[in-house]
């Protein structure tokens, strides 16, 4: 979350975020970060989500929906947690 949040906040280059690697509270300080920085080349992936309400919130907010799931795509900037 800390690298999304750098990336968000300080940097303007696009940006692939992929919602399955975050815990249910890390969505919801995404999406935050999301509306209070930009959503200008944001990609967000939620391939694996099952919270409705997130869902409903990407759908409504107009953010660039992908599947990194599939390989003919690109892999996403954040694909694993950092450790």
């Amino acid at each position: 979350m800390d690298l999304i949040r750098e990336q968000l906040l300080y940097k303007q280059n696009s940006l692939t975020i992929c919602l399955g690697t975050l815990n249910t509270q890390e969505h919801y300080e995404c999406i935050r970060l999301l509306l209070a920085s930009r959503t200008k080349g944001v990609s967000i992936c939620v391939h694996s989500i099952k919270n409705p309400y997130i869902l409903e919130l990407v759908e409504k907010l107009n953010f660039q929906q992908i599947d990194c799931s599939v390989v003919s795509q690109s892999p996403p900037a954040f694909d694993h947690p950092v450790q």
